[in-house]
């Protein structure tokens, strides 16, 4: 460098080890502020801790659609809120933000932009996870296209919840007096299939989420559960369907028909045992009557 002719020229330097230093730092201080985890303990506790739990699988809301049946979904809120020993899991796509850079001619079935969107939905599910109905909740596409606009949805909306949120997909360990229970969570995995809609769930069982006990998914709007035995013990896989029952988008890209929603699942203390249900008003009843029977000395 010639300091003859310009004598206070800025000089620099990098080093590979300093600036690894830098990145390794910076991965630290990201992974300290991420909200997502992939792995989670949940400690179900229900008002009659001798009785099995329930919970919905609650995925594809897509709240804020004229699609949307809102209705359902206030009536499958109501049973987690009003009924004993009775949980929620979240998946993906709680709203519906269409984003105007993915699928700007979509967005014209949202009623609030996006913002309202997420505001709304998550004053409910912060009440529901107040009064310790929230077992976990799951990434989806739909929340993540807010990226597009700079912002992390969960980091934004989800990081005061107690309850875990898995931005990747994960496994939820279930603790219920003592027997454990392990569930795959997850928005969408590969090997989805309109011929077997619970295949992708028998992928993520196999190559994704091997010893548990449960698999759930969302994101192709298909209903559909197996309860089924692998290497002799019981499994359940559940692709959970959608509230979004009128989805002309999804019809017109080639989705098709979409599966009603309200997969619920009823875990036992005590003994392992799990039973599936394709609606909560089913599992609320049979909840129900076994109150009744405990509170009368049956």
């Amino acid at each position: 460098m010639n300091h003859e002719t310009f004598p206070d020229k800025k000089e620099w330097s990098i080093s590979f080890e300093e600036a690894t230093r830098q990145v390794q730092d910076m991965t630290d201080f990201r992974e300290r502020m991420e909200v997502g985890q992939e792995n989670a303990t949940w400690l179900p506790h229900g008002e009659y801790p001798q009785l099995p739990i329930m919970f919905v699988w609650m995925t594809d809301i897509h709240w804020g659609h004229v699609g949307t049946d809102h209705q359902r979904l206030l009536n499958h809120l109501k049973i987690v809120e009003d009924t004993p020993n009775t949980f929620v899991l979240f998946g993906g796509d709680l709203i519906d933000n269409f984003s105007a850079v993915k699928h700007p001619h979509a967005a014209t079935g949202d009623v609030f932009p996006p913002q309202v969107q997420a505001e709304a939905m998550m004053a409910k599910i912060t009440e529901l996870d107040r009064q310790s109905k929230v077992g976990a909740l799951c990434y989806g596409n739909h929340e993540d296209w807010m990226q597009y606009a700079g912002m992390d949805f969960y980091q934004t909306f989800m990081r005061e919840l107690s309850a875990p949120v898995f931005h990747k997909g994960g496994m939820l360990n279930v603790n219920l007096e003592g027997q454990n229970y392990r569930i795959g969570v997850t928005h969408k995995h590969w090997g989805t299939s309109k011929i077997t809609p619970e295949n992708s769930g028998h992928r993520a069982l196999l190559y994704t989420y091997p010893g548990a006990d449960i698999v759930l998914l969302g994101d192709d709007h298909q209903a559909a559960g197996s309860v089924f035995s692998q290497g002799g013990e019981r499994k359940i896989v559940v692709d959970g369907g959608t509230y979004k029952l009128n989805d002309s988008f999804g019809q017109k890209v080639g989705l098709g028909k979409a599966g009603a929603p309200g997969y619920t699942i009823m875990l036992s203390p005590g003994g392992k045992r799990m039973e599936l249900y394709d609606n909560p008003e089913t599992a609320q009843r049979d909840m129900l009557n076994m109150i009744f029977r405990v509170e009368h000395g049956e």
